[in-house]
C-alpha cells in the first residue's frame, strides 16, 4: 500500500508540475544558497535507500568553489533527485555515482555540473532520443517492471533549460546510464560561508506550540501523525473562526492553514491574525496549485505554501527551513 500511495503520488505531482508549466505559471524563485553543500545533503538523505536495496551511492566533488549563488534552489535539487531516484529504480546491482563539479563563468556566475552514472539496466539506442519526451517509459522486456509517469525527464529537462543549462544521455543496454547536465547560477553577493554541521538535520521540534486549522477530519490525522513523528503536539481549529479566538489566547509558534473552509477561508483568518500577531509562522494548505492561489496566499501574511498530497520529507524540509535557528 506504501509503495502504491508513493507510486500514485509522484504521478500526481508530475502532472501538476506539467500543468504549471503548459500554462505558463512556472516561475524560477531566487534563493540564496550553496549548491554544493545542497547536493552532498541530498547525497546524504539518500544512502540508505541505495543501501537497503543492496546498492553503492558514491560521489565525487570536483573543483568545488564554495560560492553561494543566487537561483532556485528546490527545482535544482528536484532535477537532480528525479534523476538519482531514476538510476536507482533501474539499478539492480552496483550502485550510482554522482560527480559534481564548478566552475566561474565570466559573467559572475556559477556553472554547475553533474554527472550520475549507474550500473544499471541501459537504455537502447533507439531509445536515447525519446526519453526526455512525456509519457516516455523505457521497457527492456514483455513484462513491466518498473513503475513511473513517464514524466520525471522530460520536467527535469524543462527545468534545467530554464536554468541556462542543458542534459545529455550516454548509454549502453545491459552496462549502465550516465545522465550529465549543467545549470548556470548567478553568484551571489553574500558569499559568508556555510559550513555544514552534524546537527544540522537535528533540531527538536518538540516545544513547537503548534495549530492545525482544517475543516477536514482525515487531513487532520495525517497532518497529526507527521508533526507527532516529528516529536509536535498540535491543536486542532475546524475553521477560520475558531483558529482566529484559539490564536488570540495561545502564543503559537507555527499554524498550518487550510485555505477552503466554512465560516472563515484561511486567506481571511490569515488576515486577521496578522493584525496581532506578525512573527507566527503560517503554511497555506492547499490542493490548488495554481500560481494565484500561492501569490494570494503570500499576500495575505503566510510564510509558505504546501499543496496537497504532500510527503512528511517536504514538511520536514518547511520545518528545518524556517525553524533551523
Amino acid at each position: 500500500m506504501e509503495m502504491s500511495s508513493n507510486n500514485l503520488l509522484t504521478i500526481v505531482n508530475d502532472i501538476l508540475d506539467f500543468e504549471k508549466i503548459e500554462s505558463g505559471k512556472i516561475e524560477l524563485s531566487k534563493d540564496i544558497f550553496n549548491p554544493s553543500l545542497k547536493i552532498k545533503e541530498l547525497i546524504n538523505v539518500n544512502q540508505h535507500i541505495f543501501s537497503q536495496k543492496g546498492l553503492f551511492l558514491n560521489s565525487n566533488f570536483k573543483n568545488t568553489k564554495n560560492l553561494n549563488v543566487v537561483g532556485d534552489e528546490s527545482k535544482f535539487l528536484q532535477v537532480t533527485n528525479n534523476i538519482l531516484k531514476n538510476a536507482l529504480k533501474f539499478t539492480d546491482s552496483g550502485g550510482v555515482t554522482v560527480t559534481y563539479s564548478e566552475s566561474l563563468e565570466e559573467n559572475n556566475s556559477l556553472k554547475v555540473t553533474i554527472s550520475i552514472k549507474d550500473t544499471g539496466i541501459g537504455i537502447p539506442k533507439d531509445k536515447l532520443d525519446s526519453i526526455f519526451e512525456r509519457f516516455t517509459q523505457i521497457e527492456n522486456s514483455i513484462k513491466k517492471q518498473y513503475e513511473g509517469s513517464g514524466l520525471g525527464l522530460a520536467i527535469s529537462k524543462i527545468f534545467i533549460n530554464l536554468m541556462d543549462g542543458d542534459i545529455s544521455v550516454d548509454s549502453k543496454l545491459n552496462s549502465g546510464s550516465e545522465f550529465q547536465f549543467h545549470v548556470v547560477f548567478p553568484l551571489a553577493q553574500n558569499q559568508t560561508s556555510i559550513k555544514p554541521s552534524d546537527n544540522d538535520n537535528i533540531i527538536d521540534y518538540s516545544k513547537l506550540n503548534t495549530l492545525i486549522v482544517d475543516d477536514n477530519k482525515v487531513n487532520i490525522i495525517v497532518l497529526k501523525k507527521f508533526l507527532s513523528d516529528l516529536g509536535i503536539l498540535a491543536d486542532v481549529a475546524h475553521n477560520g473562526k475558531v483558529a482566529l479566538d484559539m490564536s488570540r489566547k495561545n502564543d503559537y509558534h507555527l499554524i498550518f492553514m487550510d485555505i477552503h473552509m466554512p465560516e472563515m477561508d484561511g486567506w481571511e483568518a490569515t488576515r486577521e491574525i496578522r493584525k496581532n500577531n506578525k512573527d507566527v509562522i503560517i503554511f497555506g494548505i492547499s490542493a490548488n496549485v495554481t500560481t494565484d492561489a500561492i501569490n494570494q496566499s503570500v499576500s495575505t501574511g503566510m510564510d509558505n505554501y504546501l499543496t496537497k498530497p504532500f510527503k512528511k520529507s517536504h514538511l520536514q524540509q518547511l520545518l528545518y527551513y524556517h525553524f533551523k535557528r
